[in-house]
């Protein structure tokens, strides 16, 4: 994800214009285990990403900016999440998560259908922990 802050786009607003209705299903429960589990609000981050938290990074580049901890977007038919897969139990985890497919960092899904949403959860707690270097302030 590019360095971007949060828009003032309503979440409910970006959720329904996602134009396929099993897509929207898809995206409105991720945004709803996203929510609860890190216990902050979701905020709509650029024009295609629903985010969870901020961080501010710093590359050696000298390149810095904030972004969301975890969060994901809907592109290509696919989900892209974010922020969930460079924890040190993840790639143990995402043995167990179902059909998925990961790069760069990225987890891609096509469904939620197709994944252990319990694996899910896990990684999307363990993620946010770890980018936030702090407990969620909601647990499940």
């Amino acid at each position: 994800m590019d360095s971007e802050v949060p828009v003032s786009v309503e979440v409910e607003a970006f959720i329904a214009a996602v134009e396929d209705e099993a897509r929207r299903r898809d995206v409105l429960a991720l945004t709803v285990v996203m929510t609860r589990i890190t216990g902050v609000p979701a905020a709509v981050w650029g024009r295609s990403t629903i985010g969870f938290g901020s961080i501010h990074y710093r590359c050696e580049s000298g390149m810095e900016g904030d972004q969301a901890a975890v969060g994901f977007s809907s592109q290509n038919g696919r989900l892209c999440l974010f922020g969930l897969a460079d924890t040190p139990s993840a790639k143990a985890r995402l043995g167990s998560l179902g059909q998925h497919t990961t790069e760069a960092g990225r987890v891609y899904l096509n469904k939620l259908a197709e994944v252990d949403m319990l694996v899910l959860e896990e990684l999307i707690r363990e993620g946010f922990v770890a980018n936030t270097a702090g407990p969620p302030s909601a647990q499940t």
